[in-house]
């Protein structure tokens, strides 16, 4: 089954016949003459409730629901989403609860193991944007190899994550990515954070850089030589999530590891040319199963960076919430779940050397 990305723009194509209107569900196809709503909920229940779980979180953080509608690209009526919310329980008449800047009782991690099991939720952050690593992550990397006012790149924005956390934390930022919904994403967050801050007036001397660019991560024009201190990278693995499905500068739409590796390769070119020297590049992968076999995606692109970069760390991250996970719940398996990711930390080498 294809992921599925619930975060908008979205659209459902619209299709005539025999001059009755048709609404064309994208997860399975059919031509649905009335709601497609009708038809999510009775034939896509899981898809459903991804929707819902997103509509809960921007209410959370302060949407309206004709705002939530326009987030969607009116996929949905305001009404749909107020109804959904209702049936969720949150009434349109709650209290928002504004999230705070910064993370409650936040202490840098010490040893090599990571686990976030209730991941954080302060400032704009949200984990509706499917695949994207939670903001505890990016946090311990910035605050571990960057000072104020240092450049973090992050080759793999998403739903902007990284940005956020530079911006909070007073580095200047640049972020690439080749997917246009999630360019649209992050600037949307981005400009509601700094209006946030500017409004509580939260930082001293004034607000970062902060970059949002479409690009390609092999060919990060946009970007100068030795000019960033971190890079943040958590690319695709494989297309476990696809994002674009058919754009061929998109790494989540490879399947073949080889072609895979090939790839990324240049993308760790790309990063060299960009780094300081003494830079740290950061880079979170996962394996992958496939027909119960396991291709060590993680291994092998840990393998491929040794030649260009020194490693300095290789941490274990815990996975909590992986989308595989309803899988395994209940059922007996000859393999194991997936559980961990690893957190490769590379610096490259300093000048003269």
């Amino acid at each position: 089954m294809h992921a599925i990305d619930v975060q908008g723009p979205k659209t459902f194509e619209i299709v005539s016949v025999d001059g009755k209107r048709f609404v064309r569900c994208e997860h399975c196809r059919e031509l649905v003459e009335r709601s497609i709503v009708t038809h999510l909920k009775r034939d896509h229940r899981d898809v459903w409730k991804q929707y819902v779980a997103a509509f809960v979180g921007l209410r959370r953080q302060g949407y309206s629901c004709k705002k939530i509608m326009w987030h969607f690209g009116r996929a949905f009526s305001w009404t749909v989403v107020e109804r959904a919310l209702a049936e969720a329980g949150v009434p349109p008449s709650q209290r928002l609860r504004r999230l705070p800047l910064e993370p409650e009782n936040f202490e840098l991690e010490q040893t090599t193991i990571w686990s976030f099991p209730n991941r954080g939720k302060w400032a704009v952050h949200d984990s509706s944007y499917r695949g994207n690593w939670g903001p505890e992550v990016p946090r311990n990397l910035i605050l571990r190899y960057t000072e104020p006012g240092d450049w973090v790149l992050d080759p793999f924005l998403g739903g902007g994550t990284t940005a956020i956390e530079a911006t909070l934390l007073r580095r200047n930022f640049v972020g690439l990515d080749v997917n246009p919904a999630a360019l649209q994403v992050a600037r949307r967050k981005i400009r509601r954070l700094k209006a946030r801050l500017r409004r509580e007036k939260a930082l001293e001397g004034g607000l970062p850089v902060v970059r949002v660019l479409h690009g390609d991560a092999r060919r990060m024009k946009q970007v100068a030589s030795e000019s960033v201190k971190l890079v943040c990278a958590h690319p695709p693995y494989l297309n476990i999530v696809e994002y674009t499905r058919t754009d061929p500068a998109d790494l989540s739409t490879i399947t073949d590891p080889d072609r895979y590796m090939r790839e990324m390769r240049r993308v760790a070119l790309e990063i060299l040319r960009c780094l300081r020297p003494s830079g740290v590049l950061a880079m979170l992968i996962g394996d992958v199963r496939r027909n119960g076999k396991i291709i060590p995606l993680g291994m092998k692109v840990l393998h491929a960076l040794l030649d260009m970069f020194d490693l300095e760390e290789i941490v274990i991250k815990t996975q909590h919430n992986a989308s595989s996970t309803h899988f395994y719940e209940g059922k007996s398996h000859s393999f194991l779940r997936i559980a961990h990711e690893y957190l490769l930390i590379m610096r490259k080498a300093p000048v003269g050397r």
